[in-house]
């Protein structure tokens, strides 16, 4: 088991990534609220549509409009690009720093749909220009960028939970909604115990494509009134073997979800995550567990 601090600013490793389409972002007009508010952004616009708030927010970050940005989020430490840390500086500066220029948005294809229809993955694109205080924050090199962004659906409308670039041929594997496991049973209940094991078992499909990824895990998600949020408590399992010398890719897998001592008690959501850079995660049963 380990602890993983979903930090997105340790994964900016400076992806270009091509656009085959563009488009402009719709960006309200005037000052949000505070982060953590619970209030939609003024000018009324609508949290109702994930697109939306995708677009929304990348053009807010576009006209550094931070406080209509963090008004998108689930919470304050919400592991969104460009990170946290940018949002928390800038915050109550007076004059908004000139760090990055977000243009050409447009909100795209959804994947890694929650059942439940409170969660549903959304891709984007956006040409995306470093400014001047860029270096600051590891915004790396101008160009067309593709993003994923994960939304919740909290109170009146959906809010952005994560959200970081991803290379090209991770955004053509998830423009098809593609799901790379399959026949999940999961023996983990809705009210788990800490320090104890429940039985987890699953294929994996991966597409030539991503057969280089080596590591697949079992991810518990702490919800936001959830002590150490954003701190993610994860499992990982090596996808390959070794056959007579030769590495083997695994199809199935028969593991055990570990409940962390570590965790504390609160709401978790539980996903199956394919060891990628970023790390893309698929909701599983029972999707919102309570550690005690």
């Amino acid at each position: 088991m380990r602890k993983l601090l979903l930090v997105l600013m340790s994964l900016l490793f400076v992806v270009i990534a091509g656009c085959g389409r563009g488009g402009t972002g719709a960006a309200p007009g005037g000052a949000g609220t505070p982060p953590g508010g619970g209030q939609s952004p003024a000018g009324g616009w609508a949290l109702a549509q994930p697109e939306a708030v995708v677009e929304n927010y990348l053009a807010a970050i576009g006209r550094s409009d931070y406080r209509t940005a963090a008004a998108c989020l689930e919470h304050p430490k919400a592991v969104v690009w460009p990170g946290v840390g940018l949002l928390e500086a800038t915050f109550n500066a007076k004059v908004p720093p000139d760090v990055v220029r977000v243009s050409n948005i447009a909100a795209g294809s959804t994947f890694a749909v929650g059942p439940r229809g409170d969660e549903v993955g959304c891709l984007a694109r956006a040409h995306v220009a470093p400014g001047k205080e860029a270096h600051r924050w590891g915004i790396g090199q101008e160009g067309d960028w593709q993003f994923a962004f994960y939304l919740i659906k909290r109170g009146e409308g959906w809010r952005l939970a994560r959200g970081m670039p991803l290379s090209q041929g991770l955004a053509d594997y998830l423009e098809g909604s593609r799901n790379p496991f399959r026949n999940v049973a999961s023996q983990v209940p809705e009210v788990a115990e800490r320090g104890k094991e429940y039985k987890l078992s699953f294929d994996l499909e991966l597409p030539k494509a991503l057969s280089s990824v080596e590591e697949v895990n079992v991810a518990f998600l702490p919800e936001p009134d959830t002590e150490k949020y954003p701190y993610a408590y994860e499992t990982a399992f090596s996808t390959y073997y070794y056959d007579g010398g030769q590495k083997k890719l695994l199809g199935h897998f028969d593991q055990a979800a570990e409940i962390d001592p570590e965790m504390p008690p609160g709401k978790y959501r539980i996903y199956l995550g394919l060891g990628t850079k970023p790390p893309l995660y698929w909701p599983i049963p029972p999707y919102v567990v309570t550690v005690k």
